[in-house]
């Protein structure tokens, strides 16, 4: 019997045994069928999360230190208690490290805080207040989509001016150019100086869009006379991160060690929520 008629053979089995028993045959393709496609789309589904979550964490920048007073994450009152009766960094002491880290790119404070925002008859009821300095371009590794990002002269004199998010220019001023208009933040007004381009949503948690930058002696004019800045330090790559770690941590331990305070506050309103970018104890940096 040659290869070919053994072929033959079975393929007329195999046709018999599926005339013979058609119930069956047509579920156990169906079953395989359904499980190669489930199979297909779990692993479509798990890239995507993966790609969503992968482009969540990389606007905190693989080159990028995180300096903070508090935690990323609280596993107790206690070590709440502990971040809370830590120093203050002030605008001065940023100003400090700035001049002393000879080893960074960049340096920017960053004060978060909320506000309305009008502009005519029109309003978006509160976004994220970002007060920074004309670094945070480069340590905040965002894209300018018009215009331009603050100058060294506007953070230096406070001038009342801001950089807008995507989604505020999309609610706010629809066909019109948002660039030289004036906006209400709170008490005061601002010109827009520039817009950014779109950056989506980090982890699900807050739009990166939905944010105003404007210089930090400003924000500590308006809206917080005494707020404890965030540091981002920017290292010349990714690779380079460690002597601008050891740098900028002998730097901040003079200024974030634990200080004896009274605080009453609870940890449900100290300040926006942990998921976002912070770091953990006095001296301790995390890229």
């Amino acid at each position: 019997m040659t290869l070919t008629s053994e072929i033959r053979e079975g393929l007329f089995i195999a046709a018999d045994a599926i005339r013979v028993n058609k119930l069956r045959s047509i579920l156990t393709t169906l079953g395989l069928v359904i499980g190669i496609v489930t199979v297909t789309l779990m692993g479509t589904a798990i890239e995507g999360l993966n790609a969503a979550f992968l482009g969540s964490i990389s606007v905190l920048g693989a080159d990028v230190l995180h300096v903070d007073r508090f935690s990323w994450f609280n596993n107790s009152h206690q070590d709440w208690i502990k971040a809370q009766n830590r120093a203050e960094i002030t605008v001065n002491q940023v100003r400090e490290v700035e001049r002393q880290m000879t080893l960074a790119r960049a340096v920017a404070p960053y004060v978060e805080t909320h506000a309305p925002i009008f502009y005519k008859n029109r309003q978006s009821g509160s976004v994220w207040l970002i007060g920074t300095t004309d670094q945070y371009l480069f340590t905040g590794g965002m894209t300018v989509a018009d215009g331009r990002f603050l100058s060294p002269e506007e953070v230096q004199g406070a001038r009342p001016v801001c950089v807008l998010g995507a989604k505020i220019v999309t609610n706010l001023f629809m066909n019109v150019s948002p660039l030289g208009q004036k906006v209400r933040l709170g008490p005061a007004t601002f010109e827009v100086v520039g817009t950014l381009a779109a950056q989506g949503n980090f982890m699900g948690q807050f739009s990166l869009d939905n944010q105003v930058f404007i210089p930090v002696r400003q924000l500590v004019a308006n809206f917080w006379g005494n707020p404890s800045c965030q540091i981002q330090v920017k290292a010349a790559s990714a690779r380079s991160l460690t002597k601008p770690r050891r740098n900028s941590g002998g730097f901040c331990a003079k200024f974030v060690a634990c200080r004896p305070r009274t605080r009453t506050t609870s940890p449900s309103t100290s300040r926006r929520p942990s998921s976002t970018r912070s770091i953990g104890s006095p001296a301790r940096l995390r890229p």
